[in-house]
């Protein structure tokens, strides 16, 4: 029984390879072989990449005798690795899996359910961390050689931090399995969830160079700093160069943790894993019902149907974060911003010029990232006969997705955008043109978009991630606003030489405000027809 249950395993492990889930139909054995071969050679390019660190650090750790601070680095960087390639595993493949109501119904111990889920986050841990650790291996063997033991210590480190690993995942696979049947509204904090691990991933991306640079530099004073901070990793490192007892410790500890989380999880696995979502009982309250506008109703749908997609959400409404944080990140810069336009208006009143409308093409720009009426004729999919089939008419509908585009970016975009021209300097005719320029472009935008999926839409997809992250419509949505508002920024060098900046921005409002006028006309005459006709 064992057996099969690992041979299940491994086929769902390697699903992605040979078929196509879109479809659900086999791959050919070319289109597989090709696949796995893209993602062979991705995991090589990974693994090159972390030579390159490998050079550096050994080649000035090495001379002073930090042979462990070089493997404390290189192996708290495969950790880290590791648990960002299972961790997201866990909870889905452990606690969550399809098929866990089946193996339930029949005679299979929850031990060997447990076992088989396991060795499925174990490889999938090793299978990220590997491509950091073999490098680190290998540029060590190569610059500094090894004898037979050491070589064993080394090879036997990588498999306590692979264990370790595998011991993180549960941890967090588990908090994530108890809260999951607490909360209520999982969209939001699904959202919330990788928002905050795309910013602390890529706050350690951009850290992490200058980071191991600095160590590198002072390797004494870091590796006194990190022996005296640290307890597991000193020792996983140390026990790597060949030290017996710091091995030794590693793998207790490890041994220890790995055993405490398989205890608790062999006790509550059953209990979490079959536990449906927590419901709050509420007591009911007779009220009366107002009943909503057309208008209003079908607002607060699209607005329904946008606030319960994570994808729709994380694909089309990234940017309603990165506005606000771009203009506090301009006002609390204000004098690096002041230091760069005073620099500039030295050189040239041109570039000065040309540098205040920075915000507005910036903020246009990350406009362009929430294209939420692009996908949104897509996403009725095989249930928009319901919608043609309610007692409003076409235009209505097709009003409602252009209005829930706007509501939603209007106010973080005219903030952020008065913030930022503020930090800029501008006086408040500017701001308040600017202000204008943006939001006209979010009109102009939300129409544009539900031009483009009226003309190319798909009601065939079987997932939704389809129509938002590989439609048409979406790409080229994007596409034309970039380019007009780089247009914007880069029209600039001809038109401030003859034009006042307040002059230029008040053309470029009146320009999308006949863009909107020929927009408005054509969703009323052929969308509205498109729209029956689908």
């Amino acid at each position: 029984m064992l057996k099969a249950l690992l041979k299940k395993q491994m086929t769902e492990l390697n699903r992605n390879f040979f078929q196509n889930r879109k479809t659900g139909e086999l791959r050919s054995k070319k289109s597989a072989f090709g696949i796995i071969t893209m993602f062979a050679l991705l995991m090589c390019f990974i693994a090159f990449a972390f030579v390159g660190i490998g050079e550096l650090l050994m080649a000035s750790l090495h001379t002073v005798g930090l042979d462990w601070l070089y493997f404390f680095i290189m192996f708290l960087l495969s950790m880290l690795l590791g648990v960002f390639g299972s961790v997201f595993n866990t909870y889905s493949s452990l606690f969550k899996a399809g098929d866990n109501d089946l193996l339930f119904s029949m005679p299979i111990k929850p031990g060997m359910i447990i076992t088989v889920r396991l060795v499925g986050v174990y490889l999938m841990g090793l299978m990220y961390c590997l491509p950091v650790a073999l490098p680190a291996l290998g540029v060590y063997w190569f610059r500094v050689g090894g004898s037979f033991s050491t070589v064993v210590f080394q090879l036997l480190s990588v498999a306590v931090m692979s264990f370790f690993i595998l011991f993180l995942s549960i941890v967090m696979g588990y908090v994530v399995a108890i809260f999951s049947t607490k909360i209520k509204n999982k969209t939001f904090v699904s959202v919330f969830c990788s928002v905050a691990f795309l910013a602390l991933y890529y706050f350690a991306y951009f850290k992490a160079n200058a980071l191991i640079q600095t160590i590198a530099e002072n390797p004494d004073y870091y590796g006194k700093k990190i022996k005296s901070s640290t307890f597991f990793l000193y020792n996983l490192a140390n026990g790597a160069c060949g030290n017996i007892g710091s091995f030794f410790i590693s793998f207790g500890i490890t041994a220890v943790a790995f055993g405490i989380v398989i205890f608790v999880l062999c006790k509550s696995f059953m209990s979490i894993a079959s536990r449906s979502s927590y419901v709050k009982s509420k007591k009911v309250k007779q009220a009366k019902i107002k009943a909503s506008s057309l208008k209003s109703a079908l607002l607060k749908k699209e607005l329904k149907r946008f606030s319960t997609s994570t994808a729709y959400m994380m694909n089309c409404g990234l940017g309603l974060i990165i506005m606000p944080v771009v203009a506090i990140l301009a006002f609390a810069k204000q004098d690096a911003v002041g230091g760069i336009l005073n620099e500039l208006s030295a050189e040239s009143q041109y570039y000065s010029n040309m540098m205040l409308l920075a915000p507005v093409s910036a903020m246009c720009m990350i406009c362009t990232l929430n294209g939420i009426s692009s996908p949104s004729i897509s996403l009725e999919g095989k249930n928009l006969w319901v919608l043609q089939s309610l007692p409003v008419s076409e235009k209505a509908v097709l009003e409602a997705k252009v209005n829930v585009h706007v509501l939603l970016n209007s106010i973080p975009a005219i903030v952020s955008t008065a913030i930022m021209c503020f930090a800029f300097g501008q006086n408040i005719l500017n701001i308040v043109l600017s202000c204008c320029v943006v939001w006209m472009f979010i009109w102009f935008d939300a129409r544009l978009g539900l031009i483009l999926n009226l003309k190319h839409n798909n009601l065939e997809w079987t997932n939704e991630v389809i129509p938002i992250k590989q439609g048409i419509s979406v790409l080229f949505n994007m596409l034309i606003g970039t380019v007009i508002s780089i247009a914007m920024l880069a029209l600039s060098s001809l038109a401030l030489t003859v034009l006042n900046i307040s002059v230029y921005m008040a053309i470029f409002v009146a320009v999308f405000i006949l863009l909107n006028l020929v927009e408005i006309h054509w969703l009323n005459k052929k969308g509205v027809e498109i729209f029956k006709s689908l």
